[in-house]
């Protein structure tokens, strides 16, 4: 699977340990309809109500229609639709394309996967692979796992981590939370006004410009850009305080853009080496500090500023 890594942190993000379902054997709930398939390439379709479908073996086309489904891919190449209801997705080994539908539900897969989430409050694992995965209009928590992953956020408040490897996360449409873990990863904010990105280990690139109130490079050397727009400020009504940006430990690249028109605002800024502060007269200031890099603005609506 092909995908580009140029889609493109809260001091503290506290992360509860995502559930497995990669890998489990296949157990079907009581009282529910058994569809199983065979060693080969199968087409299996659920009924309107709760269905337990066995890929098995074989490329195999899986349609769970309606009900609260649990579905297993099994080995091969599968493709896999939930349908309406809170279904159980699991693509098992080998590259999956899973689409979760309407209705909450959880999803994962070893391989190299394509996961969507569509509608509902998604719960999605990539497992092990290089994984596209994409929440849907709901509140979602995704989960890349093992290997090079892309994470895009849609619509509702999601939740995106990747894992041990470089990751490529981009929130969606509403306050979203990025976490990078270790490896080079890239983070990018979405459309959402106060979203957060955490780094993690590893030199991270992390991006945003709809007024990310909460940033964190974490661990190693990191290349942080953030803008805080005009207006953003007033328009949620905190006139003491626009956000937090924080390099973490190593030698960070931090640089923060406030663009408005208002002459009238405070920055504070502080690395290793102490601090300094500066009010604006009319003209856009240069800070530079060494080591992590903390900045506050005290005012809204202001000239643009580079901190770096």
């Amino acid at each position: 699977m092909s995908k580009s890594t140029h889609v493109l942190g809260v001091t503290a993000i506290l992360m509860l340990a995502a559930p497995s379902i990669a890998n489990a054997e296949p157990t079907c709930p009581t009282d529910y309809n058994v569809i199983t398939g065979t060693s080969g390439d199968d087409t299996l379709i659920g009924t309107s109500g709760n269905d337990c479908i066995i890929g098995k073996g074989g490329d195999d086309i899986i349609d769970g229609l309606e009900g609260d489904d649990v579905i297993y891919g099994g080995n091969g190449n599968d493709i896999i639709y939930g349908g309406l209801g809170a279904d159980s997705i699991n693509g098992n080994d080998d590259d999956d394309i899973i689409f979760g539908d309407d209705g909450s539900g959880t999803g994962s897969g070893d391989g190299d996967d394509w996961i969507v989430g569509n509608g509902g409050d998604d719960w999605i694992d990539g497992g092990d692979g290089e994984d596209y995965i994409k929440g849907g209009d709901g509140d979602d928590e995704l989960y890349g796992g093992g290997g090079n992953d892309w994470m895009l956020g849609s619509g509702g408040e999601d939740v995106m981590a990747g894992d041990t490897e470089s990751d490529v996360v981009r929130g969606g449409d509403a306050d979203d939370v990025l976490c990078g873990d270790d490896g080079l990863d890239e983070l990018k904010g979405g459309d959402g006004p106060y979203d957060r990105l955490h780094g993690g280990d590893g030199p991270d690139i992390l991006r945003d410009s709809s007024g990310a109130s909460a940033v964190h490079g974490g661990g190693d050397d990191d290349d942080i850009q953030i803008t805080w727009p005009a207006g953003w400020l007033n328009e949620w009504g905190y006139p003491w305080l626009v956000g937090a940006v924080s390099g973490g430990s190593g030698d960070d690249d931090v640089r923060l853009t406030i663009d408005s028109t208002n002459p009238d605002f405070y920055i504070l800024a502080y690395g290793d080496d102490g601090y300094c502060s500066s009010a604006n007269d009319g003209t856009a200031d240069y800070i530079r500090v060494t080591g992590p890099l903390h900045a506050w603005s005290a005012f809204p609506d202001f000239e643009t500023v580079d901190l770096r």
